[in-house]
């Protein structure tokens, strides 16, 4: 399975992470992960920007 990878930043350290989105997860998706420098979990929700062509992502705390 391949995955997008989206920067974006932890809603608890603030460090950047790496975010993976499954481009055949649908255009919108929502998942939890945990963060992979303070390793707390997070809620990732994404959708697809058809204009940008690309995920956008909003990280809360889980």
């Amino acid at each position: 399975m391949l995955f997008d990878d989206v920067m974006s930043t932890c809603p608890f350290c603030f460090e950047k992470i790496i975010v993976p989105i499954d481009p055949g997860g649908g255009n919108e998706q929502e998942v939890h992960i945990d963060c992979e420098v303070c390793c707390k979990p997070i809620l990732v929700r994404a959708s697809w920007d058809e204009d940008k062509e690309e995920y956008r992502v909003e990280l809360d705390r889980s």
